[in-house]
């Protein structure tokens, strides 16, 4: 389901859409992809704030994990890929570069 702005017929300017599995992205859209600033939450509790391109997390953005960990840093192709920051819940930390995830 989507509410928001279209342009031609595509889900197109800020909106938010909801699947069918309860995944929620409320944002920004371009030819009915999540598209610029958003946030997203996955039925496995797991958050994403930051930067969305053609569907997929890209650039700068933070994730939450269920457990209550943190990665703070660069996505690309819908990866953790680049510099970043992972904080276990348990005070772990890793800071360095990401590739693939």
């Amino acid at each position: 389901m989507y509410k928001g702005s279209f342009v031609d017929g595509d889900a197109s300017g800020k909106g938010e859409k909801t699947w069918p599995d309860g995944s929620r992205y409320v944002g920004d859209f371009n030819n009915n992809k999540p598209d610029g600033k958003g946030t997203i939450k996955w039925p496995s509790g797991l958050w994403h704030v930051g930067s969305f391109e053609d569907g997929k997390r890209s650039g700068r953005g933070k994730e939450t994990f269920p457990d209550g960990s943190k990665y703070i840093g660069n996505f690309k192709d819908d990866m953790r890929s680049g510099k970043g920051v992972l904080l276990w819940k348990s005070g772990v930390k890793y800071e360095g570069n990401f590739v693939n995830d």
